[in-house]
């Protein structure tokens, strides 16, 4: 049976992008893992020097179990409310450290099939302290994320959007199986898409793109899938808009870890998608790839 990892810190994000996995779980007939990763004083910035006591800090695993369990709690109520639907296994962990190492604790012991947590907009008391872990997030994972911000309904996946820039295209055909399973389990229409920039290119590279988006297709098995070719010069600008004008359920994209010159001047697009994105974003490993 497969394993979603929820992971929450308890905020609006958090439990929301519970609340959506619990849905996933109930769609596709997989198990429910919350999990709400602690830290430990010694490697809270500051711990010390701003006078918490130590015993404040022994409350947060009592803490972190119990709102664990009232949020367990609150799914099974609604889930069981709901005739006809997966009856959700739901489990949960509460654990010290930080979240990488205990995703890899997780994916070590085989538990983990998707991780799915909630998108952070900056400026809050929880981003001055704990830090923006999105980011974190997505470099460490070694499974697929999916980042669920705050504005997404909580609802049954119908269409799927893929993006790929087709610069490493055998990461592009393992992700594309990873998520055809996931277009197969929830009966979702897959769109596989490339922005094309035409400063670049120019327009007659539009028809020889639509043909490897394709042989891509192909090569994965997905003879079924539509692939479109888009243009416009901001790549996570146009590939938002045209979700939007798709009414896509879910954007899809691998994620590369790009050296240091590369990061400096062109930065991770999934990233930068990741930032804006107002539905749901699933985060492909290209080491899984």
């Amino acid at each position: 049976m497969k394993t979603i990892v929820a992971l929450t810190d308890f905020s609006p994000h958090g439990n929301h992008a519970c609340h959506y996995a619990a849905a996933l779980a109930a769609q596709i007939e997989a198990n429910l893992l919350l999990c709400n990763v602690y830290l430990e004083p010694a490697s809270f910035p500051g711990a010390y020097s701003i006078g918490w006591p130590m015993e404040e800090f022994n409350l947060l695993e009592v803490e972190s179990n119990d709102t664990l369990h009232l949020l367990q709690q609150q799914l099974e109520e609604e889930w069981r409310a709901r005739p006809g639907t997966h009856q959700l296994q739901i489990s949960t962990v509460s654990t010290v450290g930080d979240v990488a190492s205990v995703l890899a604790d997780l994916e070590n012991s085989g538990a983990v099939s998707l991780v799915v947590a909630g998108t952070h907009c900056g400026g809050s008391t929880g981003e001055l302290f704990f830090g923006n872990k999105m980011r974190t997030l997505i470099d460490s994972t070694r499974h697929p994320l999916l980042l669920v911000p705050l504005e997404s309904p909580v609802t049954q996946l119908k269409k799927l959007v893929f993006a790929t820039d087709m610069e490493f295209p055998e990461q592009d055909i393992a992700a594309l199986k990873v998520i055809k399973k996931l277009a197969e389990n929830t009966e979702a229409e897959l769109l596989v898409t490339t922005v094309l920039n035409e400063v670049d290119h120019g327009s007659a590279w539009a028809k020889e793109e639509q043909q490897m988006l394709s042989d891509l297709s192909h090569v994965a098995g997905n003879m079924g899938v539509k692939c479109r070719v888009i243009k416009g010069d901001h790549v996570d600008n146009v590939l938002l808009k045209f979700c939007t004008e798709e009414n896509a359920d879910l954007l899809t994209m691998v994620h590369h870890n790009l050296g240091m010159v590369k990061r400096l001047f062109k930065g991770s697009m999934t990233k930068k998608v990741a930032g804006n994105s107002g539905i749901p974003l699933l985060v492909i490993p290209a080491k899984l790839a």
